[in-house]
């Protein structure tokens, strides 16, 4: 990270409690844990946000799987940790071999729209899966 030039996008990181509450989606709970909660103090644009970092040894991420992570972290951000000034582009997923970043951005509604369909679709089948 130090060697590529990344440097953290916002004031202040810290890491989060390790105890979080499962989201309730559609029926179904979905655990986030991002790797920091990030702030920035900074100007009329002060926020929040949440980072995940991407390991793997084999592929980069796909950049739709990125935004579709980094539009969970957001609602995250919204919802299990009640941030209201929560900001879509400080919720963001890093892929570390790729050495990209990905932010909810302004796609971020549609995104989780998709997602909690998803969820609905999986918690109406789960029963008959468990049966």
């Amino acid at each position: 990270l130090i060697d590529g030039g990344w440097v953290c996008p916002a004031a202040r990181a810290a890491r989060p409690s390790t105890h979080q509450p499962p989201m309730i989606i559609g029926g179904v709970e979905v655990s986030v844990y991002p790797d920091l909660l990030l702030r920035d103090d900074v100007g009329s644009d002060a926020g929040t946000g949440a980072l995940k970092f991407y390991f793997t040894k084999s592929r980069d991420l796909d950049p739709q799987a990125g935004r579709w992570m980094a539009s969970f972290l957001y609602q995250y951000m919204l919802y299990a940790e009640e941030e209201f000034h929560a900001r879509p582009d400080l919720c963001m997923v890093y892929d570390a071999r790729g050495d990209q970043c990905y932010e909810a951005g302004r796609t971020h509604v549609r995104l989780f729209q998709n997602i909690e369909s998803a969820c609905q679709i999986i918690g109406s089948v789960w029963p008959s899966v468990t049966e």
